[in-house]
């Protein structure tokens, strides 16, 4: 996201309002704030909360809706250094899921998410495809 300015707040805003404008900001904010969570730092922000795996977009695309017994984070919209998101998560779940270009994406990892991935490979893959969700970045 290098060149893009503005806060991970502000970046997170304006892609929202690129591509979500039929459904205000502080909206989609407040809805994580009252059932899922937001973190926000110099560096980073995250909108996310605990779904179940085998949802559908249509109970994905409703901010309101989570799952306490959920085996799986989604992750609405990151904006960020990339290397801060793997210890933002609050607890580990077997699962990871984020939509990129109206594409369903979901991501297995046995252990859960509580330290970034080992592996540069998975590292570079997976970072890379959430750090461009919130940049606004269209490949």
């Amino acid at each position: 996201m290098e060149g893009e300015s503005g806060s991970p707040y502000e970046r997170a805003a304006r892609w929202h309002l690129a591509h979500c404008p039929g459904v205000a900001f502080v909206e989609i904010v407040e809805a994580h704030f009252q059932v899922g969570y937001v973190f926000s730092g110099a560096d980073y922000f995250l909108l996310g909360r605990q779904v179940g795996s085998d949802w559908d977009d249509e109970r994905l695309c409703d901010p309101w809706q989570i799952d306490s017994q959920g085996d799986c984070w989604h992750v609405w919209l990151y904006a960020g250094d990339v290397r801060a998101w793997p210890r933002l998560v609050p607890y580990p779940l077997p699962w990871l899921m984020f939509h990129r270009h109206g594409r369903l994406r979901r991501h297995r990892f046995p252990g859960g998410i509580v330290e970034p991935p080992r592996r540069q490979e998975r590292q570079g893959r997976l970072g890379g495809l959430i750090s461009q969700v919130g940049s606004g970045r269209r490949d």
